[in-house]
């Protein structure tokens, strides 16, 4: 992803058509069938020559192949899953949580499929499809980007044989709800979260929903059924479901309970203590505060809906809300979990202010609108925030480990950004490209859509809704 960092691959050869097999696509793009004795014009090799050289090919393409797939991973290990959070931390959720499995799978892959360890194959091929998506950054993109692709494949095929495994929970059957069973329903929902990142490398976000429907899907089961889940896959598909909500134009309205508090203590979904301030740059008290928000504008959107005139007790919690999350401050969270280094702590406090600016935004946008001024504020702080982060960055250095920032803030953000006040968005954008994700181009070209739109007379807020 990065130029000075990307992982050497010299010995990667032009693909050929996209008529092969998974294994035969990815082969034949490290190796070439003439430096094998392999030509259609040595009529003379003896039956045993031919078996031989057969042997030969498929020996040396199975080393090209591990040599790739060796790479791949290095990749990833040392510049990806440190790039996909926004500050260095060494319980990073993308190597502590899926490294491990992949590797596994990668040795089960080796010794000859067994029953349960698809979904760590499948993890294994998602990580590596991730890795070779990123080194499109190299002068061999198309080749890399192709490579992504075959792997891909290869990872939903194999989760796909992994959903086929997963044995049906029964709470009559409690010795099916054992360890190795947990084990499987785990590898299959970091499976799917794994190819949710790789779409996200790649800037695909078609299958993004579908990916995550089936994750709570699963999630669900097993909590049906009282199985106890790793925590991180809990936080990590709860948080992006979240964040998933927030930019949904096909959320459901919700009615109205006047009978209820607002907010009650069952829409908290986050705790301290699930390091959401190094996975994703906010606190669980944000966090909580996004969800309640969209729950907030579901409610509106009923009486909207309804052409009805809100109801006053909903105003009224609104105005509630809007002082609770204006009230907020960072000097009240606890900062435990980022880490000791003292720049990686500045790092962490700016994402969480540049956060909860943008939760303003947010809310103003989605439940009570506020003034232009208050609006314009809102918008400039958080475009200095992340402005900041990418200065602190650039002074560490080349040896200092790249990290980029979630794209949420800045996206909310700079979609509701005046004429006047665009250029520090466009030099924040120009420069976020040089992380190499593909989601972040992706999510550029709807912000200027949203400004021409926004520019050509269209007042719908938020501004990204009609793109």
């Amino acid at each position: 992803m990065r130029g000075e960092r990307r992982t050497k691959q010299s010995f990667v050869q032009n693909p050929r058509s996209n008529n092969n097999t998974p294994d035969e696509s990815v082969s034949w793009m490290f190796s070439r069938h003439g430096s094998y004795g392999m030509s259609s014009s040595s009529t003379g090799y003896s039956h045993v020559d031919s078996m031989t050289s057969t042997i030969s090919f498929e020996l040396d393409k199975r080393y090209r192949q591990n040599i790739l797939e060796s790479q791949l991973m290095e990749n990833y290990v040392r510049n990806v899953a440190t790039l996909l959070q926004p500050i260095p931390h060494s319980q990073n959720t993308y190597s502590s949580l899926y490294v491990p499995n992949a590797l596994l799978g990668s040795a089960t892959l080796r010794g000859g499929p067994t029953r349960g360890g698809s979904g760590r194959v499948a993890i294994f091929f998602s990580l590596l499809a991730t890795s070779a998506f990123n080194l499109r950054a190299t002068n061999m993109a198309s080749t890399f980007d192709e490579v992504a692709r075959t792997l891909r494949l290869k990872a939903f095929n194999w989760l796909h044989m992994a959903l086929e495994e997963l044995p049906e929970l029964d709470h009559g059957k409690m010795d099916l709800c054992g360890p190795a069973v947990s084990q499987m329903y785990e590898s299959a929902i970091s499976a799917i979260l794994t190819l949710i990142t790789a779409d996200i490398m790649e800037g695909s976000m078609n299958e993004y929903q579908v990916h995550l429907s089936g994750v709570n899907r699963i999630c669900k089961q097993m909590r049906n059924q009282s199985i106890e889940l790793d925590r991180r896959l809990v936080t990590i598909s709860s948080f992006l479901t979240v964040l998933s909500d927030t930019t949904s134009v096909d959320l459901l309205p919700i009615p109205w309970s006047t009978r209820n508090a607002f907010p009650n203590s069952a829409s908290n979904m986050f705790t301290d203590g699930c390091n959401l301030e190094v996975t994703y740059g906010i606190t669980a008290t944000l966090a909580n505060y996004l969800h309640q928000v969209t729950i907030l504008s579901q409610n509106v959107s009923h009486f909207i809906s309804q052409n009805l005139p809100i109801h006053p007790t909903l105003l009224s919690a609104c105005h509630e809300f809007s002082k609770t999350i204006s009230s907020w401050s960072i000097d009240c969270e606890n900062l435990a979990s980022l880490p000791a280094a003292n720049c990686n702590v500045f790092l962490g406090k700016i994402h969480i202010l540049a956060f909860a600016q943008s939760l303003q935004i947010y809310f103003h946008t989605r439940v009570l609108p506020c003034a232009d001024p208050d609006m314009a504020l809102y918008v400039q702080r958080v475009a200095e925030y992340l402005m900041e982060i990418e200065a602190v960055r650039a002074k560490q250095g080349i040896n200092f480990n790249v990290t980029a920032s979630i794209m949420w803030p800045g996206f909310i953000a700079s979609c509701e950004a005046g004429p006047d006040s665009r250029d520090i968005w466009h030099e924040w954008w120009e420069g976020m490209r040089k992380y190499q994700i593909g989601n972040i181009s992706k999510l550029w070209m709807v912000v200027k859509q949203a400004w021409a739109m926004r520019d050509e007379g269209l007042k719908e807020v938020p501004a990204w809704m009609p793109v």
